[in-house]
């Protein structure tokens, strides 16, 4: 099995609706930081936190239950600085991690005890050069149809996708020499921009704005196309491979985007009041 560098970043207080009700974001980090826990067993790995102003004790609840189970447990603490420079904080610590392959993580995921080991076990084995355990609900054929084709591994679905979110697995190598692109994220470049950009699959999102998620939200579709404009001179169009991997598990915790809601919140419900006990 390989290892895997977590780079991990939190904030301090729930900034969108979530999918269950957590009296705060102390119990929200609780529940994805043990979920994280579950789904390391038996993987070697490091975890850097960018903390955004969290209070000590969101420190210390990640801490307690991440650094005893790491091989190199770090902190890095930062006043406020947001979404865009939290992110850009991500980056700057990819080329000196210790392992070939990287998460990049957010605070509000729940995940899956087997969608770390298979990303892990694909990533490795395949030319599949970025992944994610986040089926979103832009990807149902229904709402947004960002899929590009379906397959399955082991009972695994693996979905090529044209863009995810900035929660995703990579490959150092691949991402050292992409992350100039990533960077555009903290000068205003919106996430689906980028990722249309580094896999190459611009033009085929264009008639996309027959779907529902799009004509119902023309501002967001616009959205995407100007930043990508605005940014695309600055790099070339790369064509890199991004999938989903997973068994339909792993979830962000906001309820917006989500394309099975009622059948996610249930298990969700029950795996929250599973871990309260712990």
């Amino acid at each position: 099995m390989n290892g895997l560098s977590i780079i991990y970043r939190a904030y301090p207080n729930i900034s969108k609706k979530p999918i269950i009700n957590f009296p705060d974001k102390l119990s929200m980090i609780d529940f994805s930081i043990k979920s994280l826990k579950d789904a390391l067993k038996d993987i070697d790995f490091e975890f850097i936190f960018i903390s955004d102003n969290c209070t000590n004790q969101q420190i210390e609840k990640v801490e307690n239950i991440i650094k005893p189970v790491a091989s190199n447990f770090l902190v890095k603490k930062f006043d406020g600085i947001g979404n865009q420079e939290s992110f850009k904080e991500q980056l700057n610590c990819v080329k000196n991690v210790s392992y070939d392959y990287i998460l990049l993580l957010e605070d509000d995921y729940y995940i899956g005890k087997n969608d770390i080991k298979i990303n892990l076990d694909l990533l490795s084995n395949t030319d599949i050069d970025y992944s994610t355990f986040y089926y979103s609900y832009d990807s149902s054929s229904s709402t947004g149809g960002m899929y590009l084709k379906k397959n399955y591994f082991e009972n695994c679905e693996v979905t090529l996708l044209p863009s995810t979110t900035l929660t995703f697995f990579a490959k150092k190598n691949i991402l050292i020499k992409d992350i100039n692109y990533f960077y555009e994220f903290s000068k205003g470049a919106h996430d689906s921009s980028i990722w249309l950009k580094i896999t190459g699959n611009f033009l085929w999102f264009l008639p996309k704005i027959f779907k529902p998620l799009f004509y119902k939200n023309i501002k967001l579709y616009f959205s995407i196309i100007k930043r990508y404009f605005i940014y695309m001179f600055k790099h070339n169009r790369r064509q890199r491979t991004l999938a989903y991997i997973g068994f339909g598990d792993s979830t962000h915790l906001e309820s917006d985007g989500l394309f099975n809601l009622f059948s996610l919140k249930e298990k969700i419900n029950q795996k929250y009041i599973d871990f309260a006990k712990r």
